[in-house]
């Protein structure tokens, strides 16, 4: 954003955070009071110190290692399956990149008329995400 607009979005923006920040995903506050208060969005100062995670969420994170394993598996993917040997998500994506960038300069592709203007619009990448979900499905 041009810098001259930044003082005003960021109003703009701690004027709303009502509308933004969902009350419902409230936490009980620290020190077990029944007291909720609703989720905090970090400012800019707390984002850039690096401080992203709490100390809760990162003891629980050591607290269940297999969540951690769990949600690897989900990425990466079991080696025992083909999404696991492919390389899981990223492993697809690159794939699927490779091969739509080969499909989309085949000039047998190419030669129908609507193919061609398909290829040359800006959503080609949305097709190479689409292309990597259903392989994701498939393997």
């Amino acid at each position: 954003f041009p810098r001259a607009t930044r003082p005003s979005l960021m109003q703009t923006l701690e004027g709303n955070k009502a509308h933004i920040v969902d009350p419902s995903s409230a936490e009980v506050t620290p020190g077990g009071t029944d007291r909720v208060v609703a989720a905090r969005v970090k400012d800019v100062r707390a984002a850039a110190a690096g401080r992203m995670l709490s100390t809760e969420a990162i003891a629980a994170r050591h607290a269940a290692p297999s969540a951690l394993v769990a949600a690897r598996k989900r990425v990466l993917g079991d080696p025992r399956t083909l999404y696991g040997r492919g390389g899981g998500i990223f492993g697809l994506a690159r794939l699927a990149d490779a091969l739509m960038d080969a499909w989309m300069a085949d000039v047998a592709l190419n030669a129908n008329a609507k193919v061609a203007k398909w290829h040359e619009s800006q959503q080609k990448y949305g097709f190479k995400f689409l292309v990597t979900q259903i392989m994701g499905y498939l393997t």
